[in-house]
């Protein structure tokens, strides 16, 4: 997985860690001043990482490494550092080297200072430079730029000691224009704490990003990536390898990444780094690394891996690896990469071995990534290319040995096991994890399946100091079930902070058994006969098997228990039975007068012996078989459950449906692992479909096993008879909607106003039913507007007449017989054809001609008119509204008869249309009154 760019995962201000580190009881600041002695250095790269010196002082040893101009000098050599508490502290430099020769040169300058914080706290400790080297094309004025890096560290006795992670891979590269870059930081933690890394920007001081600053694939001219897509510039969150695909423009570029430190869901570090990728013109193709998959190694034994490169271009190559594995003073033994000579090509194909005698003290719980790096060497003029993977090993401690569990009395088993520090000859684990599950098991240790996931089944009961060498499983004093097998298996634990790195062993081997069976065991509660007041069910048990004859001598009295729910609780006896000798084999009880329709029933049987009726123990309780049935779409869902102390699960229940009077097995299916079970009855037996409005009756009958030979397998039970209808919860389709549409051109106004629709139904379509019942039409008399409903009719045809008006819209659905209403077709409209038109003259004088400015009487579909009048001076002499025909007789407001003239008029005509938005149109004009 990649991350991006965005800022939701890889900016990050000085408001976010803020918020982040907001529940740390102390936070204090830390930055640099900028020392005046370093104003003429020109800084391409740098990080700053923390490691503490002192177990008991919080005393931190702070180092700081720049990468500058090689031509830069470094007056007195220090850099004064501020570390927020009041004090100044001027850093030493301990050493530089030329690490690159690209662009002038570049070295590597290291400072270190040593400091003792007062109290712990969240420190930020940043480094500010002034100048950047000139040119760097992903931001403005780069050399008038400051460079400014932080690192966070919080200090937190709850959490132990803590180192910041060191970067070991050199922050100076070279890249190709159109050819995918990759950069790996091989960051190592040597607490074993988790890594995560995200992208960030660049600063300038600390809580101040660069300004113009632009990720590198988003310099112009944007080009593209090396298969010819979006160029992107990503960061693996997880391995912290850097891909920008492809650089386009040669020149310098910037780029800020962050390595983030977590330990128990708390971040409790942040190391930024700066760094500087150069990118040129060349002709050349990288070379391609192939390392192993990400693997797990048990502690004591050697990981040995041939690393193997190829060029396309047939240059000779070398490949290096970095990472802790290689530092005696991270990890030791260290691990060996068995390259001739760092500095030598080989001809291509080339290979190399890594080779790791792995140690107890190497277990941790997070991986050990290793970073290796093929690179290339073409001729000159090109550059050298290199790709870079990475390979992530974890180290797991060995299996612990000879598990082996014996029943013991009251239920219980007995587990011992041999000495871990012994048989693994690993002395640093601190506790033994036990583990159980019923029945046995067939997961298989080894590979990264370290520990017990969740998805085995298995269950934590136990933890137990790793010196100790057995235990005895009781079920927290509830007792296990008789007669059912249970799996332990053992994981040793290693201790987490401040004393260990963490981590887990692989899995013992299992070790099964079953509890001693010395009480009676059921065998069968099975539904004979359903029924709401007569309803009968078979109860059925062993004798007590393995039972001590001497301490719990026979005559045997059984007391059968019975209570209502699958896990009822308020048991009544309803049976007992006498075995003189103990031996009886035929022990059983059909229970009668039972509500079976509705209920469910659990049973357990009580012991006594010896004639006297003494109480020995009772049986684990064992319930019915209760089935539910519900109607699905054209199916019936089959549900069932029961509370046993056999296991139902992994054998095969069988589905039993009354088909013409008699009850005919119609399926067999798998049980799977949950304690409820299902089945649909799809209609596929005989391909007979089911139908509609028709009852089904089924009851299902379950095979269980104890996984004990004393007890005879399977274990038949039967559940009570329940029924149900399928129903229909698929629509049918939507029908396809037509409309006979208004012609304008050809308009009739003396016909009739009505609107004629017609539809078609889908048929032949696996996504829907056909099984309609009536089409219901939809109608709004605007668009938009809300619907409403206007028939439900069974044809496939309506005239929507008797209205005013032919604007609307229409949708039409199908409902079929379940009432499942289809989605709605396609919408159909038809709008008015308006008209409207008004006279340029009109003579008033009352001779019954032509006497009112009246609109022509062919208007269509007006709602309603406003009309003014004015006059050639601009003065309103009139106005008039509701009146569509406006009948105006060229009086002004007070009744007055206007002089002959000209006078312009302005009438807003409201036609009724499909949208209410373009009903409204003005009419503006002229009109002539004469005498």
């Amino acid at each position: 997985m990649f991350l991006d760019k965005h800022p939701c995962f890889c900016s990050i201000n000085m408001k976010s860690l803020l918020s982040f580190f907001k529940n740390i009881s102390v936070f204090l600041i830390l930055f640099v001043v900028i020392p005046a002695e370093l104003y003429a250095t020109h800084i391409r790269a740098g990080e700053i990482t923390v490691r503490r010196i002192s177990s008991s002082a919080l005393t931190y040893e702070i180092t700081l490494t720049a990468y500058w101009d090689q031509g830069s000098t470094v007056e007195d050599e220090t850099a004064t550092i501020n570390l927020g508490d009041g004090t100044s502290v001027v850093a030493s430099q301990v050493g530089d080297a030329i690490v690159s020769s690209r662009n002038g040169g570049t070295k590597q300058v290291i400072f270190r200072v040593t400091h003792t914080y007062a109290a712990p706290g969240t420190y930020r400790i940043s480094y500010t430079q002034p100048n950047r080297n000139a040119g760097i094309l992903n931001m403005s004025q780069s050399v008038d730029t400051p460079f400014s890096t932080e690192t966070i560290i919080l200090i937190d006795p709850f959490l132990g000691l803590n180192d910041t992670p060191i970067l070991n891979a050199i922050p100076i590269d070279v890249a190709c224009s159109g050819e995918r870059y990759t950069h790996n930081p091989a960051a190592f933690d040597i607490d074993g704490d988790s890594l995560s890394f995200r992208l960030d920007t660049p600063q300038k001081d600390r809580n101040e990003e660069v300004d113009g600053y632009a990720f590198p694939d988003e310099v112009q001219p944007i080009g593209a990536s090396e298969n010819g897509g979006v160029p992107s510039f990503t960061i693996d969150p997880l391995t912290g390898t850097l891909t920008w695909d492809a650089p386009n423009t040669a020149g310098e570029y910037n780029v800020a990444f962050i390595v983030e430190e977590w330990r128990d869901g708390i971040k409790i570090s942040e190391v930024k780094r700066d760094m500087q990728i150069i990118v040129i013109d060349c002709n050349n193709k990288r070379p391609e690394i192939i390392v192993p998959a990400d693997t797990c190694v048990a502690a004591g034994s050697r990981l040995e891996k041939i690393i193997r490169a190829t060029d396309p271009d047939g240059d000779p190559v070398r490949i290096t690896s970095s990472g802790g594995v290689y530092d005696i003073n991270q990890v030791d033994p260290p691990a060996i990469f068995n390259n001739p000579g760092e500095d030598i090509f080989f001809p291509s194909p080339a290979s190399s071995t890594f080779v790791w005698d792995t140690d107890c003290v190497h277990i941790r719980e997070q991986p050990y990534t290793i970073i290796f790096k093929a690179e290339d060497n073409p001729d000159f003029p090109e550059p050298n290319l290199a790709d870079i993977k990475a390979w992530n090993v974890r180290v797991v401690g060995p299996q612990p040995e000879n598990l082996v569990a014996t029943p013991g009395p009251n239920r219980s088993i007995a587990l011992t096991w041999d000495d871990y520090a012994t048989s693994s000859s690993c002395s640093n684990a601190n506790e033994m994890i036990i583990y159980r599950k019923e029945g046995c098991s067939d997961f298989m240790p080894g590979g990264c399946n370290i520990g017990l996931p969740t998805s085995t089944g298995y269950i934590e009961i136990a933890r137990v100091p790793i010196s100790q060498l057995s235990f005895t499983d009781t079920n927290n004093d509830a007792g296990l079930k008789v007669g059912l097998k249970y799996s332990y298996r053992l994981v040793a634990s290693f201790p987490n902070q401040p004393d260990g790195n963490g981590g887990l062993s692989y899995a013992s081997d299992e070790a099964c058994e079953n509890v001693l069976i010395d009480v009676p065991l059921p065998i069968r509660v099975s539904v004979e006969n359903t029924d709401v007041s007569n309803g009968q069910i078979l109860v059925k048990w062993t004798r007590p098997f393995e039972i001590d004859a001497v301490m719990f001598p026979p005559p045997y009295r059984y007391r059968l228990f019975r209570a209502e729910g699958l896990n009822g609780q308020d048991f009544t006896e309803i049976y007992s039975e006498t075995d003189a000798s103990g031996t009886k084999d035929s022990l059983e009880f059909t229970d009668t007068g039972l509500n079976t329709q509705d209920l469910a029933y659990v049973y357990r049987v009580a012991l006594d012996f010896g004639g006297t009726n003494t109480f020995k123990d009772s049986s684990d309780v064992a319930s019915s078989v209760r089935l539910t049935s519900e109607g699905a779409n054209n199916a019936i869902r089959l549900t069932w459950e029961a509370n046993t102390p056999w296991t139902n699960t992994g054998e095969k229940h069988r589905i039993y449906r009354d088909i013409g009077g008699t009850f005919v097995q119609i399926a067999e299916v798998d049980a799977p692992e949950e304690g409820i079970f299902t089945y649909t009855d799809n209609g596929t037996f005989m391909d007979i479909p089911l139908e509609l409005g028709i009852t089904y009756c089924y009851f299902v009958e379950t095979s269980g096993t104890y996984d004990e030979p004393l007890i005879l397998s399977p274990l038949i039970n039967k559940s009570q008879i329940s029924c149900a209808e399928p129903i229909d919860t698929i629509a049918p389709c939507p029908p396809t909607l037509s409309i006979i549409p208004i012609n304008c051109d050809e308009f009739d106004e003396l016909a009739p106003i009505q609107n004629s629709l017609t539809w078609v139904p889908t048929i032949d379509n696996n996504e829907c039913r056909n099984d309609i019942q009536f089409y219901r039409l939809y109608y709004t008399p605007t668009d938009p507007g809300d619907f409403t409903v206007l028939i439900e009719t069974t044809e496939l045809s309506y005239i929507h007449n008797q209205i005013n008006s032919f604007a609307g819209c229409y949708e039409v659905t199908a409902v079929d017989f379940a009432g499942n209403e289809s989605d709605r077709s396609n919408r159909v409209c038809n709008d008015n054809c308006t008209r409207y038109n008004l006279p340029n003259v009109f003579t008033p004088n009352k001779d019954g001609r032509n006497d009112l400015f009246r609109a022509f009487p062919d208007f269509l579909f007006v709602d309603s008119v406003e009309f003014e009048v004015f006059n050639r001076w601009g003065t309103k002499v009139f106005n008039t509204s509701g009146d569509i025909t406006i009948d105006w007789d060229g009086t002004d407001n007070s009744g007055t008869l206007l002089p002959a003239g000209t006078y312009f008029y302005v009438a807003k005509v409201k036609f009724i249309t499909l949208r209410p938005e373009d009903s409204e149109v003005n009419f503006e004009g002229w009109v002539q009154i004469m005498y």
